[in-house]
């Protein structure tokens, strides 16, 4: 954040801190003054920092967070959704809109907020089968991919104990840290997917000599009263809703499906485009056809879907239409305006043709300039080498044999080496390893976790493979998710 000033923001070169809002942009590392929150979390700053600019500590330590009985109850091995990336240059996503509706505006929203929802069960929006990978058919890939990643959760209704300890506080900065922990929280790395929300209660407040205070007599709230309209906001922010969804949608042509947000955004939060090929500053409008107009209550065009602004008093108003759905037939006129005859909802039953296929590379390279050669003397071309198929990977629960490594863990632990595969992963449970076994024997174990990134494995103790032979937990579907 030092260098913002540098930076540039979406296609239109836009520097970073001309578009930020005020009430986020980052306050100066290397200055005198030092804002209040920064006063209760310390700072660090350089050795040429300018006179006057000092580094001092946290007076707020917190201890780890711990949950209680939580490895028994995790939910093994579940394939995440994808986390997209920012698209800084979808503007009708991350700029503020003009008044008009028309277009977006210079400057960014502000902050960005994790939704989380009250789906459950095979429809969760952090599973793969809810917001998988789709191929050139439209079809879900399978869920190990390296765009996802395969975790263990916890379960809802975990409890987890956390101590912070606090140092010489003002009444206000006491406050101001009874109010952060008087709000839902949201811990882990899956929030965009509506993980990790968790309800928060304060338990104790103690003096230093380990004397319970009362927290009600403090009246904590009367020093925080400037900071209610944001808390309520951020309340009005996690409350669930009905669908959390990354928007995608489908388009076709001759060669293949695209199935993703890419194409959402390009149909109906796209900038509208001249003869001349340039966008301009306006969303683009999707105009209907005959029979779309009929569904569309008789109107001839529907405006861009920017992304609504967020209303506390009804969390659940910025809905997106048109997910899923896939244009059947349009016409193009001359203007550059392609008319919507037909839209539905994706259904490869019925919308596959069976001759989706990647176009593959077409222009020129070493090997089309040398089969054009021997076409042209009426050779033919010598057969494509065969690459051998990659050997899969072990299944969870899978009894292997394997090799020690030499290379141990940061902890000093066993990693083992799996031939097939040359996989290298480590032993969870190291120490019941045989003290007598050496680098580079042959060891029996079972697999605990095998992604394309990570491979780790389980000992084979008699308690183990008894374990590993029970009937795994079935786990949520994983065909696509159709609406």
């Amino acid at each position: 954040m030092a260098s913002i000033q540098w930076a540039r923001w979406g296609r239109g070169g836009d520097r970073a801190v001309d578009c930020l809002p005020e009430h986020v942009k980052p306050a100066p590392a290397e200055t005198p003054e030092v804002d209040e929150v920064t006063n209760l979390f310390g700072r660090i700053v350089a050795a040429d920092a300018p006179s006057g600019t000092v580094s001092f500590a946290s007076r707020i330590r917190p201890e780890n967070l711990v949950f209680f009985d939580a490895k028994p109850k995790l939910l093994r091995s579940i394939a995440l959704a994808p986390l997209a990336p920012p698209h800084p240059g979808c503007k009708a996503f991350y700029r503020q809109i003009l008044e008009s509706g028309a277009g977006p505006a210079k400057n960014l929203r502000g902050y960005k907020v994790y939704r989380a929802s009250r789906e459950r069960g095979e429809n969760a929006p952090w599973l793969y089968s809810s917001q998988p990978i789709f191929d050139e058919r439209g079809e879900a890939k399978p869920g190990d991919t390296t765009q996802n990643k395969t975790v263990d959760l916890l379960p809802e209704g975990v409890l987890g104990h956390l101590t912070i300890a606090l140092r010489g506080l003002t009444p206000r900065e006491l406050a101001m840290v009874l109010q952060a922990c008087a709000v839902p929280w949201r811990l882990g790395g899956g929030k965009p997917l509506g993980l990790g929300l968790c309800k928060t209660e304060i338990v104790r407040l103690c003096d230093e000599l380990g004397q319970s205070v009362d927290v009600v007599n403090l009246q904590w709230e009367t020093q925080v009263e400037d900071l209610q309209p944001r808390v309520e906001l951020w309340k009005a922010t996690q409350t669930p809703v009905a669908k959390l969804r990354y928007p995608r949608a489908v388009a076709q042509n001759k060669n293949k499906i695209s199935h993703g947000g890419h194409v959402w955004y390009s149909r109906h939060a796209g900038m509208r485009k001249t003869s001349d090929g340039p966008a301009t500053n306006e969303f683009q409008r999707l105009y209907l056809g005959d029979a779309a107009r009929k569904k569309a209550s008789g109107h001839s065009e529907l405006p861009a879907q920017p992304l609504p602004s967020f209303d506390p008093n009804s969390p659940e108003a910025d809905v997106l239409f048109g997910y899923d759905c896939i244009v059947v037939t349009d016409q193009k006129q001359r203007n550059l305006q392609t008319v919507i005859n037909q839209i539905k909802i994706f259904d490869p039953t019925k919308h596959l043709t069976g001759h989706e296929a990647s176009g593959g590379n077409t222009s020129q390279n070493r090997q089309t300039r040398q089969a054009g050669r021997l076409e042209s003397r009426g050779e033919s071309p010598p057969p494509p080498a065969q690459t051998p198929a990659a050997p899969s990977l072990p299944h969870v629960g899978q009894t292997v044999e394997c090799v020690l490594s030499n290379e141990q863990t940061k902890k000093g632990g066993w990693k083992a080496k799996h031939e097939p595969t040359g996989k290298v992963g480590a032993i969870q449970n190291t120490k019941d390893v045989p003290p007598d076994k050496k680098a580079g024997e042959k060891i029996t174990l079972i697999v605990a976790t095998a992604t394309s990134h990570d491979v780790q494995f389980r000992y084979a103790t008699p308690e183990e493979l008894k374990r590993s032979q029970k009937p795994p937990p079935k786990s949520p579907s994983h065909k696509p998710l159709r609406r």
